[in-house]
């Protein structure tokens, strides 16, 4: 068994457990293809400042039909069509630099096709030229110069050693202004009722849109920013991009988590071999899974937010060492964006100075405690209340783990086959008896009944038996 984290054993839980193996289909990919619109408020930042972005999400699928040309022949005719739900549920945005060395990243949730967030730049970064790049999962199906990216300038009066890459020919970043009176002539404008304002007084904006061609607003971004502080042209295109040859499946119920099983002897793929996911918070759930006939897993985790830490385990397997291989959720294929030398004009050399002595009075004066308000909490198992629980401390000291299972539990026995013990549960309920059971040790499913038995009895606070079945997605568990 190949596991990924361990954790003091504090309950030991054991349920009837039964699975069904799915096959999925075959999907053409590249009759789907998703892009990202991303907005920054500004290109110019200083270090600590917060970064905030806008992603809206498109999503078009070709279509194959049929056409009779003038001389009677009939062709077939691709054609592309928007859809207006998203196909991803969740973006991937990183700060990089030229070279393509990860700054920072994170996963943020999609609603209605769009998402709306900021990152924190760190307090050492240096003096230089990076990009913030977005793409989806699915994304990683095509060539890393398909993501959006944003180049920005990013100044720390601390650390003014300018990042090292390769420059390009260019001497610096187009410096147009960005019209900020309206985004398309054609389509939206957008004025305000007067050019100055004193201190909180209120500001009206007007937004008046062309709906002639059809177009319907949905959605704005609006954001105060000091004037020289975005330009135009900001969005980068380079052609030297590279593609992974690996197939990324849609995240279209939340994050997901997919790798390859494999055997560290041979080196060979471990194909339809059972493959557990235990969350190690207060969500207190397991995930069970077959890898493919590749050997590669996949994972589906909705409704989670924040940090989370997973454990992994596999079947105990005879004349094999598993190895659990999990992909990295951000892109590592190599990048090389041409750059040109960084320069500040002196309107933004004064802009970053006024931003720099803003983040500094506001790391010293604004300083609240970070929360995650959007984390849930659950108290409760998946497998809701079990039908026997047996609390150790209410007994007389005994030995072994096995001692108080023999003299205590009368639904469940340890049974002895060629040197490996098992468990079985006896219930009045037929199928029970159909299904292995699923042993948890604080929600982490273990196989190997032997190192549940060889735990010291002082570590265990109870022992928890579910002896009643349900189903629980693709999979059978005990209630």
């Amino acid at each position: 068994m190949k596991n990924f984290l361990i954790k003091l054993t504090l309950v030991s839980l054991i349920i009837p457990f039964g699975y069904t193996s799915s096959v999925s289909q075959v999907v053409n990919h590249n009759n789907y293809l998703e892009s990202i619109t991303f907005f920054t408020d500004r290109t110019l930042y200083t270090a600590g400042e917060n970064i905030q972005f806008a992603a809206y999400i498109n999503f078009e699928i070709n279509q194959l039909s049929s056409d009779t040309t003038n001389e009677g022949e009939v062709v077939q005719v691709n054609h592309s069509r928007k859809l207006n739900s998203n196909f991803s549920d969740i973006v991937y945005i990183e700060l990089i630099t030229p070279n393509g060395e990860k700054i920072l990243g994170g996963k943020f949730l999609i609603s209605d096709s769009y998402c709306a967030s900021c990152f924190t730049l760190p307090n050492d970064i240096s003096t230089g030229i990076y990009y913030l790049r977005a793409y989806t999962k699915f994304m990683r199906n095509k060539s890393n110069n398909s993501y959006n990216y944003i180049a920005l300038k990013i100044i720390n009066p601390s650390k003014p050693v300018i990042t090292s890459y390769n420059q390009s020919n260019q001497s610096s970043i187009d410096t147009n202004r960005t019209k900020t009176s309206s985004i398309n002539d054609n389509e939206i404008e957008i004025s305000i009722d007067k050019s100055e304002y004193s201190t909180r007084e209120p500001v009206v904006i007007h937004i008046a849109e062309n709906t002639s061609k059809g177009n319907s607003l949905k959605k704005v971004n609006i954001s105060v920013i000091p004037d020289y502080s975005i330009y135009e042209n900001q969005h980068i295109n380079f052609t030297s991009g590279k593609s992974s040859n690996q197939f990324f499946y849609p995240e279209t119920n939340g994050v997901s988590l997919t790798g390859r099983l494999k055997d560290g002897k041979s080196d060979s793929s471990l194909a339809l071999t059972k493959i557990n996911l235990s969350l190690l918070s207060d969500e207190r759930e397991v995930y069970t899974n077959r890898t493919d006939s590749t050997g590669h897993f996949y994972f589906q985790l909705p409704n989670l937010y924040g940090v989370r830490n997973v454990f992994l385990s596999t079947d105990n397997l005879v004349d094999s060492k598993s190895i659990i291989q999990v992909d990295n959720d951000f892109c590592q294929i190599p990048v090389s964006i041409p750059t040109p030398m960084f320069k500040l004009s002196d309107e933004e050399k004064k802009i970053a100075l006024s931003l720099a002595q803003n983040t500094q009075i506001a790391s010293n004066y604004n300083k609240t405690i970070s929360k995650d308000s959007v984390r849930k909490y659950y108290n409760s198992p998946f497998y809701g209340e079990p039908n026997s629980r047996l609390i150790l401390d209410n007994y007389i000291q005994l030995p072994t783990v096995e001692d108080y299972i023999n003299e205590l539990i009368p639904i469940l026995k340890i049974q002895s086959k060629k040197g490996k013990k098992s468990f079985k549960i006896f219930s009045y309920k037929n199928d029970v008896d159909l299904y292995e059971p699923l042993v948890l040790l604080d929600m982490i499913a273990i196989d190997d009944v032997n190192k549940i038995l060889s735990i010291p009895p002082q570590k265990i606070s109870c022992i928890e038996i579910v002896n009643e079945a349900y189903v629980k997605g693709d999979f059978t568990y005990g209630e």
